[in-house]
């Protein structure tokens, strides 16, 4: 159970982050072990943990961790020890609920916890496939280079979403913009119009009719008020439904993978980073099993749902590829590159090789997109534009021959 906080050291200064724990009570004594004032303490299941939880997710930095992993492997390969390289990345990051959380980490490895399980105490701040590469690399006796494989996998998968963002940034402000100038013309252009037409006495057509009625409402605070109210409601049943149904969740994520152009994008994408993320893991030296278990997080609840009994065939001492074709998650090219690993020995190194062949469809898949989507809205703006002008030309003619 994660509980957000609020608390302030003895000199006065005024912290927030996450936290694991059983209980609400093993949490509050190990926030007081460190010394600190605990001023706020709530899950995500009250209104007070749940704004708490959004405000540390939102101002959360992905390159700060990125930047910690590369410097965390570099301080400690050259023999610096974990809590001194760690209190001088404190220092080091911008993210407050980061640096939280890396202080708490070094006052439990201080007092004799290992790394991994003072991770796990922050698992809202640093993933399962983090911690069980740290935990590999511990067995190991190699953390430095389990640190510098978790470096290069966050670079990885943060360079693939910023790809992602920036291919579809262009075509989101776009629709924005179209979207703004057709509320804009509805708003200051129809209500113009709609005096003129009633004094005159003319028969509107039903979409002049409409638009006019849009127009009108669109400058009335009532409906702004019930709008707002409707969406927050809806983000807010959204939101709910995303967290506690997993059915209903899994259904949404499945009809959004059968969408033509963006479900097999979608499903490529998720490809890569579960490829990435399993072969990283073999390659820490992380058991099969716990890898895939382990990796089926990254893809969301479709491929949680449909890789569990990729898991429970592992167990059972079957073949890797085998209940991979099962899940219908995967096309025959990934299937066949991974038994050819699986029959080589060499399935970690395959699956970092099949991440790479993926991204490249995703990069390809995502110009072709942005191409189609960018005429589709100049056309569909036009459309919309072109409607509306029609609408007050149509009514204007018929004013004009009533006059004469």
């Amino acid at each position: 159970m994660i509980f957000y906080y609020r608390a302030r050291h003895a000199d006065g200064l005024s912290v927030r982050g996450s936290i694991g724990a059983d209980s609400r009570e093993a949490a509050m004594s190990h926030l007081r072990a460190r010394g600190l004032f605990v001023t706020l303490l709530e899950t995500t299941h009250t209104a007070r943990g749940a704004l708490a939880g959004a405000v540390t997710i939102l101002t959360r930095s992905a390159s700060s961790r990125t930047a910690f992993f590369r410097s965390f492997a570099t301080l400690v390969g050259v023999g610096i020890s974990i809590k001194r390289a760690l209190e001088t990345l404190v220092a080091e990051t911008r993210d407050p609920a980061f640096g939280e959380a890396l202080r708490s980490i070094c006052a439990d490895v201080e007092s004799g916890t290992a790394l991994s399980a003072a991770m796990e105490r922050h698992d809202g701040e640093f993933s399962r496939v983090v911690i069980a590469m740290v935990a590999a690399g511990e067995a190991a006796g190699n953390l430095a280079g389990a640190l510098q494989s978790i470096a290069e996998l966050e670079e990885r998968n943060r360079a693939l979403r910023k790809r992602v963002f920036s291919a579809l940034s262009y075509p989101a402000v776009v629709a924005v913009a179209a979207a703004a100038l057709v509320l804009f013309l509805i708003a200051d252009t129809m209500p113009a119009f709609a005096g003129m037409f009633e004094q005159m006495q003319v028969a509107v057509p039903p979409v002049t009719r409409l638009l006019i009625g849009a127009g009108v409402a669109l400058h009335s605070p009532q409906f702004w008020s019930i709008a707002s109210v409707l969406l927050l409601a809806l983000g807010v049943a959204l939101w709910h439904y995303m967290r506690t149904s997993d059915a209903w969740a899994s259904a949404l994520d499945r009809a959004a993978m059968r969408l033509p152009l963006v479900g097999d994008l979608a499903r490529k994408t998720l490809v890569v980073r579960f490829s990435r993320t399993l072969g990283s893991l073999l390659s820490a030296g992380v058991d099969v099993v716990a890898s895939l278990e382990t990796s089926t997080n990254v893809g969301g609840r479709t491929f949680r749902e449909g890789l569990k009994g990729a898991v429970e065939s592992l167990r059972a001492g079957n073949p890797f590829a085998a209940p991979l074709e099962v899940s219908g998650l995967f096309d025959a090219t990934f299937l066949l590159l991974v038994r050819v690993g699986e029959e080589s020995g060499t399935l970690d190194a395959m699956l970092l090789r099949i991440a790479a062949y993926y991204e490249i469809d995703v990069e390809t898949g995502l110009a072709a997109l942005t191409g189609i989507v960018e005429p589709a809205l100049i056309c569909l703006l036009g459309a919309a534009i072109g409607t509306i002008v029609a609408s007050i030309i149509v009514p204007l003619y018929s004013m004009i021959g009533s006059i004469k």
